[in-house]
């Protein structure tokens, strides 16, 4: 039985978290970036590193202190942290130091932070030039042959990208750059070259990038489904990689680098045998100019076949993945980001 209630409702919306800390600290929060770190894996230094002001809310057994150490590991012990807990009770307690003078216990709990970066990086676009990274003696993709190939990528806002062969991790950085969620698995063998991946990774922020020290395709079983790869260096394995990351997912986009003759053979048989779908190949012949006493000369560069095949596109720019989100959800495998897994 219904009867109608005479009566008026009225909605009164609390005040937010972060409206209430921006006010406590007199500072404006609609020009601020705001990130939960609630349970989730959210990716938040290429944040921090280009905003003037990024707030933060806390909850759960460490996400105040994965905020630190991730403030601190990438070099940003010198921004100001404010730290709100118990907000608008009698206990309320706020802190405001630079984030090396924390103490982990100051960021446990469910706690509302603010991340002051006064002087944010600039850059705008993912491509860096050569002499940028740190380098040792390992191989690197040159940067004329980065910026066709993140094109051909044609990466999107979640994408989950591996780079197999990642030397330098020149791509891995580029391709992370390229949003402030992107993924990134840089699988490499090369010891030497490990180490400068961890460099490179910390040097430009990008902690979507998560390590991988193997050889491919051994190294890429335990991982999460792909959405894109690149191959820079196969070792041989092309086309039992392309198997791999084929039965993961099906329509992941890829893009292949290749400078010997061999390899390029090796991709005519891949896609003879179907690994290698709607396939289009680019070769570049790169100079570049060098001072020659009054002159200025060009050098030619290796010249370098960009191969890129597969990605099932929806006719608006998104790339259909098929069952790949179940397929990720009910995977065994790597899903933190950041640091170095062994793979032997």
């Amino acid at each position: 039985m219904h009867s109608e209630i005479d009566c008026t409702v009225e909605l009164i919306p609390g005040i937010s978290s972060v409206v209430y800390f921006a006010a406590k600290l007199g500072v404006s929060w609609d020009d601020a970036k705001i990130v939960s770190l609630h349970g989730n894996e959210t990716l938040f230094i290429q944040t921090v590193d280009t905003n003037r002001k990024t707030f933060f809310l806390l909850g759960g057994k460490d996400a105040g202190e994965r905020l630190l150490n991730a403030l601190l590991e990438y070099g940003m012990g010198e921004l100001f942290l404010s730290v709100g807990r118990d907000l608008s009770y009698e206990d309320e307690k706020i802190i405001r130091k630079k984030a090396a003078d924390f103490q982990i216990e100051e960021v446990r709990g469910l706690c509302t932070a603010l991340v002051e970066n006064e002087n944010p990086a600039k850059r705008r676009g993912p491509h860096i030039r050569d002499d940028a990274f740190v380098r040792g003696k390992v191989p690197m993709t040159k940067e004329e042959v980065r910026a066709v190939s993140i094109a051909r990528m044609e990466l999107t806002e979640d994408a989950v990208v591996y780079d197999v062969g990642a030397g330098t991790g020149s791509v891995s950085v580029e391709a992370a750059l390229s949003g402030e969620q992107i993924k990134v698995y840089a699988i490499e063998k090369n010891p030497e070259a490990v180490l400068l991946l961890e460099k490179n990774r910390r040097k430009f922020r990008t902690d979507g990038i998560r390590i991988i020290e193997g050889s491919a395709p051994e190294a890429l079983v335990h991982l999460e489904p792909p959405t894109h790869l690149f191959i820079g260096g196969s070792s041989g394995n092309l086309k039992e990689i392309l198997t791999v990351v084929k039965q993961k997912n099906p329509n992941v986009k890829i893009v292949i680098s290749a400078i010997s003759l061999e390899t390029v053979r090796d991709v005519m048989d891949a896609e003879k045998e179907g690994l290698l779908t709607d396939m289009e190949v680019t070769q570049i012949c790169a100079s570049r100019s060098r001072v020659l006493g009054q002159y200025h000369m060009m050098t030619g560069m290796n010249p370098v076949y960009i191969i890129s095949a597969g990605g099932k596109e929806d006719g608006f720019g998104n790339f259909d993945h098929g069952d790949l989100q179940r397929k990720r959800e009910n995977s065994g495998g790597v899903r933190t980001y950041g640091g170095i897994s062994g793979s032997k």
